[in-house]
């Protein structure tokens, strides 16, 4: 008959008997072994070794589809050794399945809560947000190109019987080609740029806007008005942001009345509000609006070149210092104003142009560059 400790290693797994035979255990990791030390387990008796490896080669043989024959032992211990080896065995058995167990958890994603982990589509959806936010183009409204060749600029004596010296004499230019905006730089874009950072106050003798009373750049729905109460300084530095500058004031002239000489942005009709947005006797400032109009409101004033606003809403900074003897001494090509000066120029008039004659294309304003007033904005070239 086989004693009870033989056939209980019959049923030890072969990971485990090879384990016995070997004389390691399971260590802290999982496919570490480390050596059996005081287990009370006889292994180093040669015979039981030759006992154990017969055995289960029996054993071994007789499953089937890797399971173990129902065999009725007894597992009873007959003496103090065999109950240790048989309690040894047990606690290599399940340490052996807790090392299992483990394994069919590595996947706990079932486990998770739902909650903490973020939605897929909000995550792209942010980092679309902040990319738009970091990589967005600066604002630049449309524009218009002008072909190169030449025009009259000036005072055009034969239709014009408002001239004044400065607009004097009346004379030929040539242009390179060029583009210049449809509409006046609007609240909304320059609002971008202030904040941006691009246009600030940082620099005191070089102020780039204001928000006082008047001013569109703290006014509620006024978002498409143009930008008023900008200084030179505040101009060029948001045409320089969007990737333009101020026109040059022969590239103004040009874009405002074409190549035929005429007197207004529209012909020869005199000044009113159905091409300008002006002051009118009955409505007063900004044809009865108090101020500034949308840009593009007068249809009918459009210039030849398709632009608006050439005429009323605000006067526009140019980028030429202000000379009154200039056009006496321009080059006939591409002018860009005198070197030195202590003004910029200024053209179109404002809604508080009156038909006084300051809303004709050939009028010629100054101003200091670091003023800032209700009736000062611009537009872009390049």
């Amino acid at each position: 008959m086989t004693p009870p400790l033989l056939k209980y290693a019959v049923c030890l797994r072969r990971g485990a008997i090879h384990r016995a035979l070997s004389g390691t255990r399971p260590g802290p990791g999982r496919n570490e072994l480390r050596p059996y030390r005081n287990t009370g387990v006889p292994l180093a008796r040669p015979y039981m070794m030759v006992l154990l490896v017969v055995l289960a080669l029996i054993g071994c043989a007789e499953k089937k589809d890797h399971e173990y024959p129902a065999f009725d032992l007894d597992l009873t211990p007959t003496s103090d050794a065999d109950a240790d080896a048989v309690a040894d065995a047990d606690a290599v058995t399940e340490a052996d399945n807790a090392v299992e167990v483990d394994d069919t958890q590595t996947d706990r994603s079932d486990d998770l809560d739902d909650t903490a982990m973020p939605d897929i589509d909000d995550v792209e959806e942010e980092e679309d947000d902040l990319l738009s936010d970091a990589d967005e183009p600066p604002p630049s409204g449309p524009m218009v190109a002008i072909p190169a060749g030449s025009f009259m600029m000036g005072c055009n004596e034969a239709l014009d019987t408002l001239c004044n010296t400065p607009e004097t004499p009346y004379h030929a230019v040539t242009l390179s080609a060029y583009w210049i905006d449809i509409h006046e730089v609007t609240v909304e874009q320059y609002g971008k740029c202030i904040a941006a950072g691009i246009c600030n106050n940082d620099t005191p003798d070089e102020p780039h806007y204001d928000t006082d009373d008047g001013c569109d750049l703290n006014a509620a729905g006024k978002e498409q008005h143009p930008a008023n109460c900008v200084s030179w300084y505040g101009a060029t530095a948001y045409c320089a942001w969007v990737g333009k500058r101020l026109p040059t004031e022969a590239e103004w002239e040009k874009a405002a009345r074409g190549t035929d000489g005429r007197t207004y942005p529209w012909g020869e009709t005199a000044a009113d509000c159905d091409h300008a947005v002006m002051y009118d006797g009955a409505r007063g400032d900004g044809c009865g609006s108090g101020g500034t109009m949308p840009v593009g409101s007068k249809a009918a004033g459009a210039g030849p070149q398709g632009t608006y606003d050439m005429a009323g809403n605000v006067w526009e900074w140019v980028h030429d210092r202000y000379g009154d003897s200039y056009y006496a001494v321009s080059p006939a090509t591409d002018p860009t104003g005198p070197d030195t000066g202590d003004y910029r120029g200024l053209r179109g008039g404002s809604y508080l142009s009156s038909g006084d004659g300051t809303l004709r294309a050939a009028y010629r304003h100054r101003r200091e560059p670091y003023r800032i007033g209700a009736a000062y904005g611009f537009r872009c070239a390049k």
